[in-house]
């Protein structure tokens, strides 16, 4: 799970009590891995055997990103 804190997660660097409360309950339902971004782009890192994107593959996400961008323009 990804969370980007934005308008009406926190205020003045706290977290809404709320937010904090529902993430807890969220946390103990679950057996996930709660880690910072940097701990999990570190452990991807050290587990992958390429760090190269093979060029079909990084059209086909450029491709998404590109169609993506377009939708939210249109709305």
């Amino acid at each position: 799970m990804y969370t980007h804190f934005s308008a009406g997660f926190g205020n003045c660097g706290e977290l809404h009590p709320e937010f904090e409360r529902l993430m807890r309950r969220l946390a103990k339902k679950t057996t996930g891995w709660f880690v910072p971004v940097a701990t999990l782009l570190d452990h991807l890192r050290a587990n992958q055997k390429t760090s190269v994107i093979a060029n079909a593959e990084l059209a086909r996400m450029e491709r998404r990103w590109f169609v993506s961008k377009l939708c939210k323009g249109t709305t």
